[in-house]
Protein backbone atom coordinates (compact mmCIF):
# COMPACT_ATOMS: atom_id res chain seq x y z
CA UNK A 1 0.00 0.00 0.00
CA UNK A 2 1.37 3.66 -0.38
CA UNK A 3 0.45 6.01 2.05
CA UNK A 4 2.10 9.55 2.34
CA UNK A 5 1.10 12.88 3.76
CA UNK A 6 3.90 15.87 4.22
CA UNK A 7 5.40 19.20 3.20
CA UNK A 8 8.68 19.95 2.18
CA UNK A 9 10.52 23.21 2.29
CA UNK A 10 13.75 23.52 0.40
CA UNK A 11 16.34 26.62 0.35
CA UNK A 12 19.19 27.40 -1.16
CA UNK A 13 19.87 24.03 -2.62
CA UNK A 14 22.46 24.51 -4.96
CA UNK A 15 20.73 22.39 -8.04
CA UNK A 16 23.14 22.87 -10.61
CA UNK A 17 25.58 21.23 -8.40
CA UNK A 18 23.53 18.54 -7.32
CA UNK A 19 22.50 17.44 -10.78
CA UNK A 20 25.76 18.28 -12.60
CA UNK A 21 24.05 21.17 -14.47
CA UNK A 22 25.99 24.82 -15.15
CA UNK A 23 22.77 25.92 -16.55
CA UNK A 24 20.93 25.70 -13.22
CA UNK A 25 21.37 27.87 -10.04
CA UNK A 26 19.75 27.93 -6.52
CA UNK A 27 16.52 26.57 -5.50
CA UNK A 28 13.68 27.33 -3.16
CA UNK A 29 10.46 25.74 -3.12
CA UNK A 30 8.18 24.62 -0.93
CA UNK A 31 5.74 21.24 -1.55
CA UNK A 32 2.65 19.37 -0.06
CA UNK A 33 1.48 16.39 -0.93
CA UNK A 34 -1.03 13.91 0.34
CA UNK A 35 -1.74 10.57 -1.25
CA UNK A 36 -3.17 6.81 -0.90
CA UNK A 37 -3.66 4.02 -2.68
CA UNK A 38 -2.58 -0.19 -3.08
CA UNK A 39 -0.83 0.68 -6.39
CA UNK A 40 0.15 3.34 -8.58
CA UNK A 41 -2.89 2.23 -10.49
CA UNK A 42 -5.36 3.55 -7.90
CA UNK A 43 -3.25 6.39 -6.23
CA UNK A 44 -5.67 9.14 -4.86
CA UNK A 45 -3.23 12.43 -4.22
CA UNK A 46 -3.10 16.19 -4.50
CA UNK A 47 -0.04 18.24 -4.40
CA UNK A 48 1.12 21.63 -4.58
CA UNK A 49 4.54 23.04 -5.32
CA UNK A 50 5.69 26.49 -5.44
CA UNK A 51 9.13 27.27 -6.48
CA UNK A 52 10.10 30.64 -4.95
CA UNK A 53 12.88 31.43 -7.08
CA UNK A 54 14.71 29.14 -9.33
CA UNK A 55 18.30 30.46 -10.94
CA UNK A 56 18.40 29.54 -14.60
CA UNK A 57 21.15 30.57 -17.22
CA UNK A 58 21.50 33.93 -14.60
CA UNK A 59 18.02 34.45 -14.81
CA UNK A 60 15.44 34.01 -11.64
CA UNK A 61 12.47 32.40 -11.78
CA UNK A 62 10.07 33.12 -9.45
CA UNK A 63 6.77 32.26 -7.80
CA UNK A 64 6.25 29.19 -10.65
CA UNK A 65 3.54 27.13 -9.57
CA UNK A 66 2.32 23.43 -9.97
CA UNK A 67 -0.68 21.53 -8.93
CA UNK A 68 -2.19 18.49 -9.32
CA UNK A 69 -4.56 15.99 -8.46
CA UNK A 70 -5.00 12.29 -8.75
CA UNK A 71 -8.38 9.77 -8.36
CA UNK A 72 -7.79 6.05 -9.04
CA UNK A 73 -4.60 6.78 -10.92
CA UNK A 74 -5.69 9.65 -13.38
CA UNK A 75 -4.61 12.92 -12.88
CA UNK A 76 -4.38 16.07 -14.26
CA UNK A 77 -1.10 18.84 -13.66
CA UNK A 78 -1.54 22.30 -14.05
CA UNK A 79 0.88 25.17 -14.49
CA UNK A 80 0.56 28.74 -15.49
CA UNK A 81 3.48 31.24 -15.45
CA UNK A 82 3.81 35.08 -16.64
CA UNK A 83 6.67 37.43 -16.12
CA UNK A 84 8.05 40.54 -18.23
CA UNK A 85 10.34 37.60 -20.41
CA UNK A 86 8.37 34.74 -19.83
CA UNK A 87 4.13 33.95 -20.83
CA UNK A 88 3.92 30.43 -20.55
CA UNK A 89 0.67 27.81 -19.17
CA UNK A 90 0.97 24.40 -18.98
CA UNK A 91 -2.33 21.44 -18.82
CA UNK A 92 -1.21 17.96 -18.45
CA UNK A 93 -3.48 14.50 -17.99
CA UNK A 94 -0.90 11.83 -16.80
CA UNK A 95 -2.00 7.94 -16.48
CA UNK A 96 0.15 6.54 -13.51
CA UNK A 97 0.84 2.70 -14.15
CA UNK A 98 3.23 0.41 -12.48
CA UNK A 99 4.37 -0.91 -15.61
CA UNK A 100 4.12 2.03 -18.12
CA UNK A 101 2.53 5.53 -16.89
CA UNK A 102 1.52 7.54 -19.62
CA UNK A 103 1.34 11.69 -20.14
CA UNK A 104 -0.60 13.83 -23.10
CA UNK A 105 0.84 17.60 -22.37
CA UNK A 106 -0.08 20.72 -23.75
CA UNK A 107 1.98 23.74 -23.56
CA UNK A 108 1.52 26.89 -24.20
CA UNK A 109 4.89 29.40 -25.16
CA UNK A 110 2.10 32.77 -25.09
CA UNK A 111 5.49 34.44 -25.23
CA UNK A 112 9.23 34.48 -24.14
CA UNK A 113 12.27 36.61 -25.00
CA UNK A 114 15.07 34.08 -25.28
CA UNK A 115 17.60 36.59 -25.25
CA UNK A 116 16.33 37.96 -21.57
CA UNK A 117 16.44 34.53 -20.77
CA UNK A 118 19.74 33.49 -21.63
CA UNK A 119 18.71 31.04 -24.17
CA UNK A 120 20.19 32.76 -27.62
CA UNK A 121 23.09 36.36 -27.60
CA UNK A 122 20.06 37.75 -30.08
CA UNK A 123 17.34 39.49 -29.26
CA UNK A 124 14.55 37.10 -30.35
CA UNK A 125 11.22 37.07 -28.85
CA UNK A 126 9.25 34.07 -29.90
CA UNK A 127 5.67 31.85 -29.36
CA UNK A 128 4.33 28.44 -29.73
CA UNK A 129 2.09 25.39 -29.08
CA UNK A 130 3.57 22.10 -28.39
CA UNK A 131 1.47 19.06 -27.47
CA UNK A 132 3.28 16.06 -26.21
CA UNK A 133 2.53 12.56 -25.13
CA UNK A 134 4.75 9.97 -23.41
CA UNK A 135 4.42 6.56 -22.62
CA UNK A 136 6.95 3.83 -20.81
CA UNK A 137 9.75 4.10 -18.26
CA UNK A 138 12.86 5.41 -19.40
CA UNK A 139 14.34 1.75 -21.09
CA UNK A 140 11.51 1.54 -23.17
CA UNK A 141 9.61 4.61 -24.26
CA UNK A 142 7.06 6.03 -26.93
CA UNK A 143 7.31 9.68 -27.22
CA UNK A 144 5.33 12.20 -29.84
CA UNK A 145 5.21 15.87 -29.79
CA UNK A 146 4.42 18.83 -32.31
CA UNK A 147 4.89 22.08 -32.22
CA UNK A 148 2.48 24.59 -34.47
CA UNK A 149 2.01 28.01 -34.81
CA UNK A 150 5.52 28.52 -33.98
CA UNK A 151 6.73 31.99 -34.88
CA UNK A 152 10.27 33.87 -33.87
CA UNK A 153 10.28 37.88 -34.23
CA UNK A 154 13.86 38.88 -34.65
CA UNK A 155 14.73 42.77 -35.35
CA UNK A 156 11.12 43.68 -35.64
CA UNK A 157 10.56 41.05 -38.56
CA UNK A 158 8.35 37.79 -37.98
CA UNK A 159 9.15 34.40 -39.25
CA UNK A 160 7.68 31.47 -39.64
CA UNK A 161 9.28 28.24 -37.40
CA UNK A 162 7.03 25.97 -39.25
CA UNK A 163 5.87 23.21 -37.60
CA UNK A 164 8.03 20.60 -36.08
CA UNK A 165 7.41 16.65 -35.81
CA UNK A 166 9.07 14.47 -33.35
CA UNK A 167 8.05 10.81 -32.92
CA UNK A 168 10.99 8.70 -30.72
CA UNK A 169 10.25 4.86 -30.00
CA UNK A 170 12.69 2.94 -27.90
CA UNK A 171 12.97 -0.87 -26.48
CA UNK A 172 15.46 -3.18 -25.63
CA UNK A 173 15.07 -4.54 -29.01
CA UNK A 174 14.38 -1.32 -31.12
CA UNK A 175 14.95 2.51 -31.44
CA UNK A 176 12.89 4.72 -33.61
CA UNK A 177 13.13 8.03 -34.17
CA UNK A 178 11.86 10.91 -36.75
CA UNK A 179 12.42 14.99 -36.68
CA UNK A 180 10.69 16.48 -39.11
CA UNK A 181 11.23 19.97 -39.61
CA UNK A 182 11.28 22.79 -43.08
CA UNK A 183 14.76 22.96 -41.98
CA UNK A 184 15.57 19.42 -40.35
CA UNK A 185 14.64 16.28 -41.36
CA UNK A 186 16.23 12.92 -39.64
CA UNK A 187 15.14 9.44 -39.72
CA UNK A 188 17.01 6.54 -37.27
CA UNK A 189 15.82 3.38 -37.28
CA UNK A 190 18.08 0.26 -35.00
CA UNK A 191 17.04 -2.95 -33.71
CA UNK A 192 18.85 -1.99 -30.18
CA UNK A 193 18.57 -0.06 -27.76
CA UNK A 194 20.74 3.74 -28.01
CA UNK A 195 22.80 2.21 -25.27
CA UNK A 196 23.33 -0.95 -27.45
CA UNK A 197 23.97 0.51 -30.93
CA UNK A 198 26.16 3.01 -29.77
CA UNK A 199 27.93 0.62 -27.46
CA UNK A 200 28.30 -1.51 -30.91
CA UNK A 201 29.64 0.87 -32.93
CA UNK A 202 32.20 1.78 -30.57
CA UNK A 203 33.41 -1.95 -30.46
CA UNK A 204 33.29 -1.52 -34.38
CA UNK A 205 35.77 0.80 -34.77
CA UNK A 206 38.37 -0.50 -31.85
CA UNK A 207 38.73 -3.24 -33.84
CA UNK A 208 40.63 -1.38 -35.95
CA UNK A 209 42.83 -0.43 -33.32
CA UNK A 210 44.12 -4.03 -32.26
CA UNK A 211 46.86 -5.54 -34.06
CA UNK A 212 44.91 -9.26 -34.25
CA UNK A 213 41.41 -8.54 -33.73
CA UNK A 214 39.15 -11.30 -33.01
CA UNK A 215 36.08 -12.23 -34.65
CA UNK A 216 33.72 -13.26 -31.98
CA UNK A 217 30.14 -14.26 -32.42
CA UNK A 218 27.94 -12.08 -32.25
CA UNK A 219 24.67 -13.00 -30.19
CA UNK A 220 22.13 -10.23 -31.62
CA UNK A 221 23.69 -8.23 -34.27
CA UNK A 222 22.68 -4.87 -34.81
CA UNK A 223 21.78 -2.84 -37.60
CA UNK A 224 21.33 0.72 -37.65
CA UNK A 225 20.21 3.19 -40.32
CA UNK A 226 20.54 7.34 -40.42
CA UNK A 227 18.95 9.49 -42.65
CA UNK A 228 19.48 13.19 -42.35
CA UNK A 229 19.14 16.51 -44.32
CA UNK A 230 19.27 20.51 -43.17
CA UNK A 231 17.76 23.04 -45.36
CA UNK A 232 17.84 27.12 -45.68
CA UNK A 233 15.33 29.15 -44.28
CA UNK A 234 14.62 32.41 -43.95
CA UNK A 235 14.84 32.17 -40.06
CA UNK A 236 17.94 30.35 -40.55
CA UNK A 237 19.80 32.57 -42.02
CA UNK A 238 18.11 35.63 -40.86
CA UNK A 239 17.67 34.54 -37.07
CA UNK A 240 19.50 31.63 -35.58
CA UNK A 241 22.73 31.97 -37.57
CA UNK A 242 22.81 35.75 -38.59
CA UNK A 243 25.94 35.79 -40.78
CA UNK A 244 24.94 32.54 -42.78
CA UNK A 245 23.89 33.75 -46.14
CA UNK A 246 23.40 30.91 -48.44
CA UNK A 247 23.18 26.98 -47.92
CA UNK A 248 22.42 23.96 -50.32
CA UNK A 249 20.94 20.96 -48.55
CA UNK A 250 23.47 19.09 -46.14
CA UNK A 251 22.61 15.06 -46.65
CA UNK A 252 24.02 12.46 -44.13
CA UNK A 253 23.66 9.06 -44.63
CA UNK A 254 24.97 5.98 -42.48
CA UNK A 255 24.52 2.57 -42.08
CA UNK A 256 25.84 -0.10 -39.56
CA UNK A 257 25.43 -3.85 -39.68
CA UNK A 258 27.41 -5.48 -37.18
CA UNK A 259 27.39 -9.02 -38.45
CA UNK A 260 28.69 -8.21 -41.44
CA UNK A 261 31.24 -5.61 -39.87
CA UNK A 262 30.05 -2.43 -42.56
CA UNK A 263 30.15 0.81 -41.77
CA UNK A 264 29.41 3.73 -44.49
CA UNK A 265 28.51 6.97 -43.56
CA UNK A 266 28.25 9.95 -46.13
CA UNK A 267 27.69 13.80 -45.40
CA UNK A 268 27.24 16.06 -48.13
CA UNK A 269 27.51 19.81 -48.23
CA UNK A 270 27.21 21.16 -51.72
CA UNK A 271 27.58 24.99 -51.39
CA UNK A 272 27.50 27.13 -47.45
CA UNK A 273 28.43 31.04 -47.67
CA UNK A 274 29.12 31.98 -44.22
CA UNK A 275 29.61 35.88 -43.72
CA UNK A 276 31.44 36.00 -47.26
CA UNK A 277 33.62 32.74 -46.45
CA UNK A 278 32.17 30.01 -48.70
CA UNK A 279 32.78 25.95 -49.39
CA UNK A 280 32.57 24.66 -52.54
CA UNK A 281 31.55 20.67 -52.71
CA UNK A 282 32.71 19.73 -48.81
CA UNK A 283 32.03 16.10 -48.84
CA UNK A 284 33.13 13.70 -45.81
CA UNK A 285 32.70 9.38 -46.44
CA UNK A 286 33.63 6.73 -44.16
CA UNK A 287 34.15 3.01 -45.58
CA UNK A 288 34.40 -0.47 -43.32
CA UNK A 289 34.40 -3.74 -43.71
CA UNK A 290 35.79 -6.98 -41.48
CA UNK A 291 39.22 -6.14 -42.49
CA UNK A 292 39.74 -2.14 -42.94
CA UNK A 293 38.30 1.20 -42.31
CA UNK A 294 38.73 3.90 -44.73
CA UNK A 295 38.01 7.28 -44.97
CA UNK A 296 37.99 10.93 -46.76
CA UNK A 297 37.45 14.22 -46.52
CA UNK A 298 37.31 16.74 -49.73
CA UNK A 299 36.40 19.96 -50.92
CA UNK A 300 36.49 21.90 -54.26
CA UNK A 301 36.98 25.50 -52.80
CA UNK A 302 37.49 26.94 -49.95
CA UNK A 303 37.41 30.83 -49.84
CA UNK A 304 38.12 32.93 -46.36
CA UNK A 305 39.38 36.36 -46.81
CA UNK A 306 42.65 36.15 -48.49
CA UNK A 307 42.65 32.21 -48.40
CA UNK A 308 41.39 29.98 -51.54
CA UNK A 309 42.18 26.71 -51.09
CA UNK A 310 41.23 24.64 -54.23
CA UNK A 311 40.66 20.90 -54.19
CA UNK A 312 41.78 19.49 -51.61
CA UNK A 313 41.08 16.40 -49.49
CA UNK A 314 42.53 13.98 -47.17
CA UNK A 315 41.80 10.19 -47.21
CA UNK A 316 42.90 7.58 -45.11
CA UNK A 317 43.14 3.81 -43.85
CA UNK A 318 42.94 2.30 -40.49
CA UNK A 319 43.11 -1.57 -39.98
CA UNK A 320 45.58 -3.63 -37.17
CA UNK A 321 46.47 -0.82 -35.00
CA UNK A 322 48.15 1.66 -37.96
CA UNK A 323 46.91 4.76 -39.84
CA UNK A 324 47.38 5.37 -43.28
CA UNK A 325 47.21 9.34 -44.18
CA UNK A 326 47.13 10.82 -47.75
CA UNK A 327 46.88 14.75 -47.85
CA UNK A 328 46.38 16.06 -51.23
CA UNK A 329 46.35 19.56 -52.49
CA UNK A 330 45.66 20.07 -56.24
CA UNK A 331 46.16 23.48 -58.39
CA UNK A 332 45.85 23.32 -62.13
CA UNK A 333 45.46 19.63 -62.36
CA UNK A 334 49.19 20.06 -60.43
CA UNK A 335 49.98 18.24 -57.18
CA UNK A 336 50.47 21.24 -55.28
CA UNK A 337 51.31 19.71 -51.60
CA UNK A 338 51.34 15.89 -51.04
CA UNK A 339 51.73 14.23 -47.89
CA UNK A 340 51.55 10.29 -47.11
CA UNK A 341 52.10 9.46 -43.66
CA UNK A 342 51.80 6.48 -41.03
CA UNK A 343 50.73 6.14 -37.61
CA UNK A 344 51.51 3.65 -35.72
CA UNK A 345 49.84 2.31 -31.97
CA UNK A 346 52.36 0.39 -29.95
CA UNK A 347 52.02 -0.82 -27.03
CA UNK A 348 50.90 3.13 -25.46
CA UNK A 349 52.73 4.81 -27.61
CA UNK A 350 52.32 6.03 -30.75
CA UNK A 351 54.94 6.29 -33.82
CA UNK A 352 54.60 8.77 -36.45
CA UNK A 353 56.19 8.89 -39.83
CA UNK A 354 56.40 10.51 -43.54
CA UNK A 355 56.50 8.28 -46.62
CA UNK A 356 59.85 9.60 -48.72
CA UNK A 357 57.26 8.66 -51.51
CA UNK A 358 56.11 11.59 -53.66
CA UNK A 359 56.77 14.15 -50.78
CA UNK A 360 55.68 17.57 -52.66
CA UNK A 361 55.79 21.20 -51.06
CA UNK A 362 54.61 23.98 -53.26
CA UNK A 363 55.20 21.84 -56.34
CA UNK A 364 58.69 20.56 -55.76
CA UNK A 365 59.48 17.26 -54.52
CA UNK A 366 61.17 16.92 -51.61
CA UNK A 367 63.47 14.47 -49.94
CA UNK A 368 62.79 13.15 -46.76
CA UNK A 369 64.88 10.24 -44.80
CA UNK A 370 63.11 7.17 -45.13
CA UNK A 371 63.87 6.17 -41.30
CA UNK A 372 62.00 9.31 -39.95
CA UNK A 373 59.88 9.02 -36.95
CA UNK A 374 58.41 10.58 -34.17
CA UNK A 375 57.12 8.75 -30.85
CA UNK A 376 54.97 10.01 -28.44
CA UNK A 377 54.89 8.44 -25.35
CA UNK A 378 53.93 9.11 -22.00
CA UNK A 379 56.79 11.57 -20.78
CA UNK A 380 58.51 12.41 -23.76
CA UNK A 381 58.42 13.01 -27.80
CA UNK A 382 61.36 11.69 -29.95
CA UNK A 383 62.18 13.00 -33.07
CA UNK A 384 64.84 10.02 -34.97
CA UNK A 385 66.19 11.37 -38.55
CA UNK A 386 63.31 13.62 -39.26
CA UNK A 387 65.36 15.91 -41.82
CA UNK A 388 63.88 17.03 -45.43
CA UNK A 389 65.13 19.17 -47.99
CA UNK A 390 65.15 20.63 -51.12
CA UNK A 391 68.23 22.22 -52.91
CA UNK A 392 69.27 24.84 -49.84
CA UNK A 393 66.27 24.73 -48.47
CA UNK A 394 66.28 22.36 -45.30
CA UNK A 395 64.15 21.34 -41.63
CA UNK A 396 65.52 19.35 -38.95
CA UNK A 397 63.01 18.04 -36.14
CA UNK A 398 65.02 16.68 -32.98
CA UNK A 399 66.25 16.50 -29.62
CA UNK A 400 69.63 17.18 -29.88
CA UNK A 401 69.90 20.68 -31.36
CA UNK A 402 73.33 22.30 -31.33
CA UNK A 403 73.56 25.14 -28.23
CA UNK A 404 70.95 23.47 -26.14
CA UNK A 405 71.92 21.47 -23.37
CA UNK A 406 68.31 20.84 -21.50
CA UNK A 407 66.31 17.80 -22.72
CA UNK A 408 64.21 20.11 -25.45
CA UNK A 409 62.18 19.21 -28.43
CA UNK A 410 62.86 21.52 -31.60
CA UNK A 411 63.21 22.19 -34.98
CA UNK A 412 65.95 24.12 -37.27
CA UNK A 413 65.42 25.81 -40.61
CA UNK A 414 67.95 26.90 -43.60
CA UNK A 415 66.51 28.92 -45.79
CA UNK A 416 62.79 27.80 -46.03
CA UNK A 417 60.56 29.26 -48.08
CA UNK A 418 57.26 30.37 -46.52
CA UNK A 419 55.73 29.82 -49.58
CA UNK A 420 56.23 26.04 -49.43
CA UNK A 421 53.24 25.99 -46.84
CA UNK A 422 51.60 29.27 -47.82
CA UNK A 423 51.09 28.36 -51.45
CA UNK A 424 48.52 25.84 -50.24
CA UNK A 425 46.20 28.65 -48.93
CA UNK A 426 45.97 30.56 -51.89
CA UNK A 427 48.00 29.23 -54.39
CA UNK A 428 47.14 32.64 -57.03
CA UNK A 429 48.78 35.30 -54.65
CA UNK A 430 51.48 35.41 -52.18
CA UNK A 431 50.05 35.64 -48.32
CA UNK A 432 53.22 35.43 -46.92
CA UNK A 433 57.03 34.77 -48.43
CA UNK A 434 60.54 34.96 -47.49
CA UNK A 435 63.33 32.59 -46.29
CA UNK A 436 63.40 31.06 -42.78
CA UNK A 437 66.42 30.20 -40.74
CA UNK A 438 67.11 29.66 -37.21
CA UNK A 439 65.60 27.45 -34.37
CA UNK A 440 63.27 27.11 -32.16
CA UNK A 441 62.90 24.73 -29.42
CA UNK A 442 61.02 24.16 -25.98
CA UNK A 443 63.30 23.06 -23.10
CA UNK A 444 62.14 20.56 -20.38
CA UNK A 445 58.64 19.83 -22.40
CA UNK A 446 57.29 17.58 -19.51
CA UNK A 447 58.35 19.14 -16.47
CA UNK A 448 59.33 22.85 -16.27
CA UNK A 449 58.36 24.17 -19.95
CA UNK A 450 60.81 26.68 -21.37
CA UNK A 451 61.14 28.70 -25.26
CA UNK A 452 64.16 29.07 -27.07
CA UNK A 453 64.21 31.45 -29.94
CA UNK A 454 66.65 32.35 -32.92
CA UNK A 455 64.87 32.99 -36.33
CA UNK A 456 65.26 35.22 -39.01
CA UNK A 457 63.03 35.91 -41.65
CA UNK A 458 64.82 37.81 -44.88
CA UNK A 459 62.96 38.58 -47.54
CA UNK A 460 59.70 38.94 -45.83
CA UNK A 461 56.62 39.99 -47.47
CA UNK A 462 53.30 39.51 -46.04
CA UNK A 463 50.35 40.14 -48.74
CA UNK A 464 52.91 41.45 -51.11
CA UNK A 465 54.04 44.70 -48.29
CA UNK A 466 57.67 44.68 -48.10
CA UNK A 467 58.54 43.78 -44.54
CA UNK A 468 62.01 43.36 -44.81
CA UNK A 469 63.88 41.44 -42.40
CA UNK A 470 62.26 40.05 -39.27
CA UNK A 471 64.17 38.60 -36.42
CA UNK A 472 62.93 36.73 -33.54
CA UNK A 473 64.68 35.89 -30.08
CA UNK A 474 64.40 34.35 -26.84
CA UNK A 475 64.89 32.29 -23.96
Amino acid sequence: AINFEGDVVATQIQLGNLIQNEMLGVLDMKLTATGSGSTLNDLDATLKATVDSLGFNDYTFKDLNLNGTFKNGEGNLASTYKDENLNMKLDASVSLDSIASTATVDLDFIGADLQALGLTGQNIKTAFTLKGYFKGVPEDYEIKSEINRGVAVYDNKAYQLGDLDIAAFVKPDTTSLDISNRILSLDLESNASPKQFLTAVQNHFKRYLDKNPTMDTIADPVLMKIRGSVHQAPILGEVFIPNLRELDTVDIAVDFDEYKRTLTADIELPYINYNGYTIDSLAIKIRSDKENMDFGLGLKELIAGPVDMQNTRLGGRVTNSMMYLDFLSMHDGEKLMHVLSKIMLEEDNIKISIDPEDFILNTKKWDINPNNSITLTESNTIFEDFIMSYKDQQIEAGNDLPGISKEHLGVSFTNFKLANIMSMLNPEESLASGKLSGQFAVEDPYTSPGMVLDLKIVDFEVVESNMGVLTATGN
